[in-house]
């Protein structure tokens, strides 16, 4: 009845799909791909799993300004959760020049109002109400020196060794982990495919440790 998706997969089906989800296609990822009659239909549930992991951690409505470090498709689906979230201005910080200021445009598009710049660790990127890294493995240990000081909400797409290098470290008690993601995204994700709500409880003792 369907498939999920990692990387590269979340970019590469797009083509062989009958039909997508339009805010998967705006994000231009896809990681659930669901069969009907039409053919295989994508849609993004890695933003329902952000949305939902950040407003369990204790993200509220009063949070307007966020910070993505990271633009792969992740940092894209983060984008859409936290325009869903009500985040009114963005930066987003990468190594690729190009892909930053793809994934900031992606935010201006829905109204956001977005600045790219440079991965280059920066206290006042950090003075924020939300702060989402994207980055794989210790790509983020960098950031670490700055971690204490920060007040922002933080989720940390990473879950293996968990907690990161970066959450280790940060300074405010709200955070998420990549393992809340996983969970939340793929709650929805059985939704899609069996129209049943599965139990979140049986689902995250099933996560290994």
């Amino acid at each position: 009845v369907g498939l999920s998706l990692t990387m590269p997969l979340k970019e590469s089906i797009i083509p062989l799909l009958a039909t997508i989800d339009p805010v998967a296609a705006q994000v231009g990822a896809v990681n659930t791909a669901l069969r009907t009659p039409q053919g295989w239909s994508g849609a993004n549930t890695d933003i329902d799993g952000i949305v939902e992991a950040l407003r369990r951690a204790g993200v509220g409505a009063t949070c307007s300004s966020a910070t993505i470090l990271g633009a792969g498709a992740t940092a894209r689906s983060a984008v859409a959760a936290l325009h869903r979230l009500g985040i009114r201005v963005l930066t987003v910080g990468a190594r690729r020049p190009k892909a930053a200021r793809a994934v900031a445009d992606l935010a201006e598009s829905w109204g956001m109002a977005a600045r790219a710049v440079d991965l280059e660790p920066a206290v006042a990127m950090l003075a924020v109400d939300v702060v989402v890294s994207c980055l794989p493995g210790d790509a983020a240990k960098p950031w670490a020196p700055l971690a204490p000081g920060a007040t922002a909400a933080l989720l940390d797409v990473s879950y293996h060794p968990w907690p990161s290098v970066l959450a280790a470290q940060w300074g405010s008690s709200v955070v998420a982990s990549g393992r809340d993601m996983l969970l939340w995204q793929a709650v929805e994700q059985v939704r899609l495919m069996t129209g049943r709500v599965p139990s979140a409880d049986a689902m995250r003792a099933a996560l290994p440790a």
